[in-house]
């Protein structure tokens, strides 16, 4: 995890200066970092038992083939928000925190130990993903 006010694994500044050319001053829309992998939002979360939360995100990441990674991000109902990893493994999620060495298995533990603080939830799968080396480059520069 790094400094982040929206769990996308960059600071506010330097996710606007990578993502948006330098001569546009439009401020960056985070709900639509989210986007087609949100798993929920904002409006819904609020309104979701913690197990709801963990029952939603397991049953969304259960359907990714085995073998696959990628980040789960989720936001804090206070602000902020968090970025883990997760692993299908015998068909069946594992999320790992690495900033604080946790992973969890289980959906009730999760439903215990994360979903009560958390707020929005979204996914992104990585090890389909070709590395984009421009955008890669243009978020070093701009992660100080």
């Amino acid at each position: 995890a790094t400094k982040s006010l929206s769990a996308t694994g960059q600071d506010t500044i330097g996710l606007r200066n990578a993502t948006n050319p330098k001569d546009t001053k439009r401020a960056v829309d985070f709900g639509s970092d989210w986007g087609k992998n949100a798993i929920q939002t904002s409006a819904n979360g609020r309104s979701m038992t913690p197990e709801g939360k963990a029952a939603s995100i397991f049953n969304t990441l259960s359907r990714q083939p085995n073998g696959s990674r990628g980040e789960l991000a989720f936001s804090w109902p206070f602000g902020g928000g968090h970025s883990v990893a997760y692993e299908i493994v015998d068909n069946k999620p594992i999320i790992f925190d690495t900033q604080s060495r946790r992973s969890w298995s289980s959906q009730s533990a999760f439903a215990r130990d994360v979903a009560p603080i958390m707020n929005e939830a979204a996914f992104t799968r990585l090890d389909n993903v070709k590395l984009n080396d421009d955008f890669m480059k243009r978020w070093v520069a701009n992660a100080q």
